[in-house]
């Protein structure tokens, strides 16, 4: 979820207030030693100095710090933290070795980030990995290669960069802000963007040493070479989700595909003119994609819901400040979808996705959902406002508040479990194959108002 539109002023306003109080006891960048990349580095008690105030923030401004860590275990982790604080650190090398902290909250909402230029100086001087990974059934596998590559794709990645796979992926797993410190999500994420993960969390890449295990069963060990950014999608092709967008398959069966909840004018105009589309057409199924999104405005998702359920409803269980209508019961539009609705979702999707799923879900019979168990559940923290590092100046985002929607008896300690459960296969991802919409496509249902009689 976001902002609520009322307060963004406001936001705007605590923005200014933080960058005021944040008095930059740091040295000038032009008087401080630099790294061999020219990096301004930071002395140890600066970085430590950042490292409490990052601490300080997690434990009293977020709702529920605690609710997926022992609070003894987060003081063992910034501990840990600390002592792995050099002399002197680039703020990345800060940024790589503390992004946990945040992290370990449990929370997508909740996260360690770098500033704007510090994402530019990475995406134009880092090598990349020479291939796209996915992880499947806890296994790395290189799945997308240049032409004439020495890695073969299907190729299982045992060490890269003397790192070995298990180690690598629980470093990745530490630092990648996730609800509930999910699989689910954690996997989403790493699917979407192997590479980008690996240069943003362990470093850029010009002589690497990689070990694998090739289709053929036999164990390799290969010296790679990093790839340019500007030039890595020309070397490397990689299967995205589609953007949001509509379609319509044979026999009386629609595709709706929305990317994000971000836009509610897009979100609007997307949905509104589809369903009159639908209503029109009388289709009789409709395979709504939710895959990928993380999210947005709960308004788009109250949006949406109102021309999917059969019966008013209300979005959140409390009112939230911005958001107080969506507590009341919301009317069904008059051009809503009475046919059979099959929802495509995986550990991606969250925040205000997965109250829209999780309402979806307390509708009983109403919708088969498809695919992996959602990264959010009903059960949301946001409000989020930046904190920024007296020293390092890094954006440290905390959720504000939590908020529930509008469903009973739900578990807030898993993702919305699907009814058919869908995972890529490792074949699936060589061949480009999207098994869930197929899946989404060819399944027979049997719940009131479905055509067929089951499986």
């Amino acid at each position: 979820m976001s902002l609520p539109r009322r307060s963004l002023a406001q936001a705007a306003a605590a923005f200014a207030l933080t960058l005021a109080l944040a008095a930059p006891a740091a040295a000038p960048a032009a008087e401080r030693a630099r790294s061999s990349d020219g990096d301004p580095l930071f002395e140890r008690e600066e970085l430590v100095a950042d490292l409490a105030q990052m601490a300080g923030a997690i434990r009293y401004r977020h709702p529920a710090p605690f609710a997926f860590i022992a609070r003894e275990d987060f003081d063992r982790l910034a501990a840990d933290i600390e002592s792995r604080i050099a002399p002197r650190m680039s703020s990345l090398e800060f940024y790589r070795l503390a992004a946990p902290l945040a992290a370990a909250t449990g929370c997508v909402h909740s996260y360690l980030s770098l500033p704007d230029a510090a994402w530019r100086t990475l995406w134009e001087r880092g090598g990349r990995l020479p291939f796209q990974a996915a992880l499947v059934d806890g296994r790395l596998y290189a799945i997308s290669v240049p032409p004439g590559s020495d890695i073969s794709a299907g190729s299982e990645l045992l060490a890269i960069g003397g790192l070995e796979t298990p180690e690598l992926l629980a470093r990745l797993r530490a630092a990648i802000a996730a609800d509930r410190r999910g699989e689910s999500g954690f996997r989403a994420r790493i699917n979407a963007d192997f590479n980008y993960m690996y240069l943003q969390l362990v470093g850029p890449v010009a002589d690497c040493a990689l070990r694998l295990l090739a289709p053929d069963g036999t164990t390799r060990d290969l010296s790679i070479r990093g790839v340019a950014s500007r030039y890595f999608d020309k070397f490397i092709r990689w299967k995205h989700l589609p953007p949001s967008g509509f379609k319509e398959f044979a026999e009386g069966v629609s595709y709706l595909r929305i990317a994000d909840f971000e836009d509610y004018g897009f979100v609007a105009g997307l949905v509104e003119s589809n369903f009159a589309r639908l209503a029109a057409t009388g289709a009789r199924r409709l395979v709504l994609d939710l895959r990928g999104n993380m999210g947005g405005a709960p308004e788009c998702g109250a949006l949406l819901l109102s021309y999917l359920l059969e019966a008013p409803f209300s979005y959140f269980a409390n009112q939230y400040p911005g958001y107080e209508g969506l507590a009341s019961p919301i009317p069904i539009k008059p051009q809503a979808f009475r046919g059979e609705l099959v929802v495509l979702m995986d550990g991606a999707s969250s925040s205000t996705t997965g109250h829209v799923l999780a309402i979806l879900a307390a509708a009983k019979g109403r919708a088969f959902l498809v695919g992996e168990e959602s990264g959010g559940s009903y059960v949301c923290h946001d409000y989020g406002t930046f904190v920024y590092l007296n020293n390092t100046k890094l954006p440290l985002r905390t959720a504000r508040r939590t908020v529930k929607a509008g469903v009973v008896g739900q578990d807030p300690s898993t993702g919305v479990l699907p009814d058919l459960e869908i995972e890529p296969l490792l074949s699936d991802h060589l061949a480009g194959r999207d098994a869930a919409l197929e899946a989404a496509l060819a399944v027979r249902l049997a719940f009131p108002g479905a055509d067929g009689d089951g499986e």
